[in-house]
């Protein structure tokens, strides 16, 4: 999802003819909202029909963010100011060297950098990817409804109609801002809505429990320590002190077997010569009990099209290194 947000005096919205077969309902023939308004042009893509209820919910989450934004401009320009006044003082008093720092101003007066209404209108000119699926109109109207039970004052523009509006944007420091919205299947609701199990090498399936915090239970069946925190780390119930390197970051670096390449996004790597002999041992390795197991080799493209459901969802519990290609 694409979203183009504008903080408008005022905006006038009219109906002038049908755009598509089945356009949504549209009683009025304008739309009318007086008052600091963020308008928020949307562009429903492939992926976020997956799961409307969830796009939704993370758009109006953005939109919201973006109303604090506005909001809260003018406290963070004092406090921003109150830096530069400390700063300014200490080059005087000759506790720092440099130039003094001049105190920014709001660009508007400070009762502008407030919303009082949301207008979500279906813009289809911020994307490549729009979705083709009928329920991509269902998108804006609950990004309206979601904003309304959060206590924002919401509308939205009905889908498949050419329209024409008037918006006057009033020009301050974030009166235009993008959002890119990636649909994305969080983990706390990865587990509420998943069944896992561990399969023992007899075959044996075992379910996997949660307590009330989501946190994996030991299964009785396995007594195997290491494999229980592994289940933890997979499963996110493992506590982690993020203040800490991990011990196999050291490690990888300190035996030169893999570090993280600078060319690339974060997380990348580049494995050195030790290290792809020791990750092809250990795959040829894995591979060969697979097979021991039953299992059969296959091999699959790199790139799929959004277009298929259950690849989208995979994208979406795993968005990390996902990469968009027009073709």
């Amino acid at each position: 999802m694409k979203i183009l947000l504008i903080h408008s005096q005022n905006v006038e919205v009219v109906k002038n003819k049908e755009a598509t077969s089945n356009p949504q309902d549209f009683a009025d023939d304008f739309i009318k909202m007086e008052g600091l308004i963020l308008v928020c042009f949307v562009s429903v893509e492939d992926q976020d029909t997956y799961d409307t209820d969830l796009i939704s919910k993370q758009g109006a989450d953005e939109i919201e963010a973006a109303i604090l934004q506005i909001t809260n401009l003018p406290e963070y320009i004092r406090e921003k100011n109150e830096e530069i006044r400390e700063f300014n003082q200490k080059i005087e008093k000759g506790e720092k060297k440099g130039k003094p720092r001049k105190l920014r101003e709001l660009i508007k007066e400070r009762e502008i950098y407030h919303v009082d209404k949301v207008l979500v209108y279906p813009w289809a000119h911020l994307s490549k990817f729009l979705s083709k699926d009928q329920n991509a109109m269902e998108v804006c109207p609950k990004i309206a409804k979601n904003l309304e039970e959060r206590g924002i004052e919401a509308k939205f523009s009905p889908f498949g109609w050419y329209k024409s509006f008037k918006l006057n944007c009033l020009g301050h420091e974030i009166a235009e801002m993008y959002r890119d919205v990636k649909l994305a299947i969080k983990p706390e609701e990865h587990v509420k809505n998943s069944k896992f199990k561990v399969i023992t090498t007899s075959g044996k399936e075992l379910d996997l429990k949660f307590d009330e915090n989501n946190e994996v239970l030991p299964p009785k069946e396995i007594k195997d320590q290491d494999f229980y925190t592994l289940l933890k780390s997979e499963l996110g119930s493992r506590k982690v002190d993020k203040a800490i390197e991990p011990a196999h970051i050291r490690v990888m670096k300190e035996f030169e077997l893999v570090d993280f390449d600078p060319n690339t996004d974060a997380g990348n790597f580049r494995w050195y010569t030790k290290g792809v002999i020791m990750k092809n041992l250990i795959k040829n390795f894995v591979e060969d009990r697979l097979i021991d197991y039953g299992a059969i080799l296959i091999e699959t493209p790199i790139m799929y099209t959004v277009k298929n459901k259950k690849l989208t969802a995979q994208t979406a519990r795993f968005p990390a290194r996902s990469y968009w290609v027009e073709s």
